[in-house]
């Protein structure tokens, strides 16, 4: 249980940093001068990423044989 924890914590870690970086990223490079394209791009696209991941890692879980081999 404790890899568990130790593992998901690592996750949210590399999450927010990559996260992060991306937001980053998108703010620099931004053609336009409107700051909120930007700001929104990237809240727009880590929310659906996120549910995407979620929904596929669940599909994945419950119709594919092997899950654990997949995981």
């Amino acid at each position: 249980m404790g890899f568990l924890l130790i593992g998901r914590v690592l996750q949210g870690v590399g999450a927010g940093l990559a996260m992060g970086a991306g937001t980053a990223a998108l703010m620099e490079n931004n053609p336009t001068s409107n700051l909120r394209f930007p700001s929104a791009t990237a809240t727009v696209s880590t929310a659906s990423g996120l549910t995407l991941a979620l929904v596929l890692s669940g599909a994945f879980a419950q119709y594919f044989p092997m899950p654990l081999f997949w995981s």
